[in-house]
């Protein structure tokens, strides 16, 4: 996948250059990449509720993710857009006199693509 968004920019980028005097009034007249991680942790209490008797139980989890976008713009008031996305996650809730631990660690892909219309 990132060969293929490699190759758009590198096909794109040239061809939006030139064009890039007709996009004047396009804030994104140029062709750019972009590259973001984002974070969150959280910590806390979670409570357990079973055959009438509740447990509470500490929890932590974390979530990552570096993401790849890419803005091409294609007239004065339009461009078009596009991420990916590679995404991490874990869980951990230790194990209590009452409840079993859990532990998990997960990993993924997320894609988008969407167009900005530009009001001028």
């Amino acid at each position: 996948m990132n060969k293929i968004i490699t190759l758009i920019v590198l096909l794109a980028a040239p061809v939006a250059s030139l064009m890039a005097e007709e996009y004047a009034g396009n804030p994104d007249r140029f062709p750019s990449v972009g590259l973001n991680w984002a974070g969150s942790a959280e910590k806390g209490d979670a409570t357990v509720f079973g055959t009438g008797i509740s447990a509470k139980q500490d929890v932590e989890v974390t979530n990552g993710a570096f993401v790849l976008d890419l803005r091409l713009p294609v007239s004065n008031n339009v461009t078009l857009s596009g991420s990916v996305a590679s995404l991490a996650s874990s869980f951990d809730a230790p194990e209590t006199p009452l409840l079993l631990g859990q532990k998990s660690e997960t990993t993924g892909f997320a894609f988008s693509v969407g167009v900005r219309f530009y009001i001028h």
